[in-house]
């Protein structure tokens, strides 16, 4: 559940939650997300679409 899948492998810096281990648990973190606020997301995401 806490492994970092596609964008943020490719760009781990994006992680919302870097602290949290990547083996961790459901109950401690149910999936990874990219933090909107990070200066280059915005770039990279929106050239996905």
């Amino acid at each position: 559940h806490g492994r970092s899948h596609g964008l943020l492998r490719a760009f781990p810096e994006f992680d919302e939650t870097p602290w949290v281990p990547q083996n961790a648990d459901a109950d401690v973190l149910y999936c990874r997300s990219y933090c909107p606020r990070h200066p280059g997301v915005h770039e990279v995401v929106f050239a996905l679409i």
